[in-house]
C-alpha cells in the first residue's frame, strides 16, 4: 500500500509512526509551509515535517491546496494508493480523489458529534464524560464522509486538554492502522453519518475563552486552568 501521509502537529506523529512500523510504504508527507513561530519568530518546521526528515521521507509543503495544479500533478505523479489525513487542512475534491482507494481522515470525536476544527476542546468545554475517534472517507463537505471505524474514549474527571489530546493521539494511531488494513483487505462496509445528530466544533477564539466568574469556585478553577491550556495550545497547534 503506497501511502501519502498528510498532517501537521504532534497529534499526527503516532499515526505516521505506526504506519511505518507496520511496513506500509510512506512515499511522501504533505504538511503546512514553514513559518515563523515563538517569541523569536524563528523559522521552524511542523512536527510532521521534522519526523519525515528524520525518517528520510520526501516532504511537500504547498501554500494552497485548492486550485493548485502544480501540487495536483505532483501527487498524481506519485501514483498513490491512499491518502491518510491526520490533523491537516481541508482537502479539495481534486486532491482527495487522486489515490486509487481515495482518502480518509482521523477525526477527534465520535462523529457526527463535534464536526469542525476543535473537537477535543469542545468536549472538554462542554463537560462531556465521553468522546471518541473516527476514521472516515473524505467528502466535499467537511467531516461528513462515510465512516470506516469509530472508538469511544472516556474523559476522566482529572483530564485536561493535554492529557486527553495525548491519549487520543495514541488511540487514534491504532484506529488509523486498522483502517488502512481494512482498506487493503477490501473487506469493509462504510457507515453513513446521521446529519440530524451533528453538532459543531468551531475553531477556538479568544471570545470563546471568556470566563464566567459566576461559576462555582471549584468548577471555576478547573475551567480556568483548562481554558488557559486550550487557548495556549490551540494557537500553537491545529487539531482537526
Amino acid at each position: 500500500m503506497k501511502i501519502v501521509f498528510m498532517g501537521t502537529p504532534d497529534f499526527a506523529i503516532p499515526s505516521l509512526k505506526i504506519l511505518i512500523q507496520n511496513n506500509h510504504s510512506i512515499i511522501a508527507v504533505v504538511t503546512t509551509p514553514d513559518k515563523e513561530r515563538g517569541r523569536g519568530q524563528k523559522i521552524t518546521f511542523t512536527a510532521v515535517k521534522q519526523f519525515a526528515i528524520e525518517n528520510n521521507i520526501p516532504v511537500y509543503q504547498p501554500e494552497k491546496l485548492k486550485g493548485n495544479n502544480e501540487f495536483v500533478e505532483q501527487m498524481k505523479g506519485l501514483n498513490p494508493d491512499l491518502f491518510v489525513v491526520v490533523a491537516f487542512r481541508i482537502l479539495p475534491k481534486e486532491v482527495f480523489e487522486i489515490p486509487k482507494y481515495g482518502s480518509f481522515n482521523l477525526h477527534g470525536s465520535f462523529l457526527p458529534k463535534y464536526r469542525g476544527a476543535a473537537p477535543i476542546q469542545w468536549a472538554l468545554i462542554n463537560g462531556d464524560t465521553e468522546t471518541g475517534l473516527t476514521t472516515f472517507k473524505l467528502a466535499e463537505k467537511v467531516d461528513t464522509g462515510n465512516i470506516y471505524l469509530q472508538e469511544k474514549v472516556t474523559i476522566n474527571s482529572d483530564d485536561n486538554f493535554e492529557t486527553l489530546h495525548d491519549r487520543m493521539s495514541l488511540i487514534g494511531a491504532e484506529i488509523v492502522i486498522q483502517t488502512v488494513n481494512l482498506i487493503a483487505s477490501g473487506n469493509y462496509e462504510l457507515q453513513q453519518q446521521n446529519d440530524s445528530l451533528a453538532s459543531p466544533a468551531p475553531k477556538i477564539t479568544k471570545e470563546i475563552c471568556l470566563i464566567d466568574f459566576k461559576k462555582q469556585p471549584k468548577k471555576f478553577i478547573i475551567l480556568f486552568a483548562d481554558y488557559l491550556r486550550i487557548l495556549l495550545l490551540t494557537f500553537c497547534i491545529t487539531i482537526k
